[in-house]
């Protein structure tokens, strides 16, 4: 058996890893290293791309940004009451058009601040030790600090070691673009609108005898700016855990599609 086939064995999802460091000691310490930093660059830069793109979140619902849950729950219960939608009738607002422009401007702004993760991805790759590396190579997350979870094989332990390294960075560096983009994109006026349709509600009805109870609403006080960088960011690392995945598995249709010729060598086949 060559060295292609024992890599590939190596990093498929079902093989059998109890010689992992035999093998890898057959191996250059070069060619792992700069092979899964290659394989990481592919995974994140294609992941970015993907989902900077115009409905890049918004149209994959995987990862589309819905509205908060206290903001879907105010909508539940205005949806299914004849007393809130005649009082958001009367009160002028265009609700279900308001309720639909707040979703589409959520998703455009994560959209628009994903390109921002690139650079820190890339910081994080190239630091990337030769020790982490080879146990990310075997499954294993060097980040974990659950000892149980990091004896187990982990076919996204690349993202993993990834989001541990970058998570706090990437908060900080979303921030402004999301901020500026839920400015840009009008979602902050749209945001002020549906959040003031459903606060006045809920102040109206409070002066109404027997109305106020029957609308258990509760006044929306969602941060948006937070909500929505957290909720990209954890559709950001879910498709860079989709990615890895496919390269462990097809490590072969991988390195042909990306034309990297590091790729071809440490985990594909000549």
């Amino acid at each position: 058996m060559n060295k292609h086939i024992l890599i590939t064995l190596l990093i498929g999802l079902s093989v059998c890893f109890s010689s992992c460091d035999e093998i890898i000691d057959r191996l250059g310490t070069d060619d792992v290293v700069n092979g899964l930093k290659t394989a990481l660059e592919v995974g994140t830069d294609s992941t970015v791309t993907t989902v900077s793109k115009v409905g890049g979140y918004f149209k994959d619902e995987a990862i589309k940004i819905l509205l908060p849950e206290e903001a879907q729950t105010a909508v539940n219960l205005i949806n299914n009451s004849t007393i809130a939608k005649t009082a958001i009738t009367l009160l002028g607002y265009n609700f279900d058009e308001t309720v639909s422009n707040t979703v589409k401007a959520l998703n455009t702004a994560a959209e628009e601040s994903a390109k921002s993760a690139a650079p820190i991805f890339k910081s994080a790759i190239t630091g990337l030790s030769i020790s982490d590396g080879w146990s990310i190579v075997k499954g294993q997350n060097p980040a974990n600090t659950n000892k149980s979870a990091s004896e187990a094989f982990d076919s996204t332990a690349a993202t993993g070691y990834l989001r541990a390294k970058t998570y706090e960075q990437l908060v900080k560096a979303y921030g402004t673009p999301v901020n500026n983009a839920l400015s840009s994109t009008g979602t902050t006026e749209i945001w002020s609108t549906f959040t003031g349709a459903v606060n006045t509600i809920v102040e109206t009805a409070e002066t109404i005898p027997f109305v106020g109870t029957a609308l258990p609403i509760e006044s929306i006080n969602t941060n948006l700016g937070e909500y929505v960088t957290g909720k990209a960011l954890d559709g950001l690392f879910l498709k860079v855990g989709d990615v890895e995945k496919k390269i462990r598995k097809d490590p072969f249709g991988w390195a042909a599609q990306t034309g990297k010729d590091i790729l071809s060598r440490v985990f594909g086949s000549n």
